[in-house]
């Protein structure tokens, strides 16, 4: 079900730490650890309950939108998932205010 609504997402270039509140329920808990920092394969699955097969597969689904970057370690070949952040809008306000 979970791999279902992520398929439904559109694509987005990042995400803002706002929008993390409106991923699936238990994914967006997961997410949000993840502002703090990478979470490789396995504490990902941890988080979500999940097997490492199926984790790997929502990982790469996230990839995939725009939400999540996955690097491989090169030491031991595991995967690690950090959130994409989307580039913030600039503001022009003006200096006289």
């Amino acid at each position: 079900m979970l791999k279902q609504r992520l398929v439904d997402l559109d694509r987005v270039n990042g995400i803002t730490p706002v929008e993390v509140l409106d991923l699936p329920e238990g994914l967006h808990v997961a997410v949000r650890k993840m502002l703090k920092g990478p979470m490789t394969l396995g504490e990902f699955a941890r988080e979500l309950n999940l097997p490492v097969e199926e984790t790997r597969q929502i990982g790469d689904l996230l990839v995939a939108k725009g939400f999540l970057q996955a690097e491989e370690l090169i030491a031991d070949g595991a995967i690690r998932y950090r959130v994409h952040f989307a580039r913030m809008r600039s503001r022009n306000i003006p200096l006289d205010l």
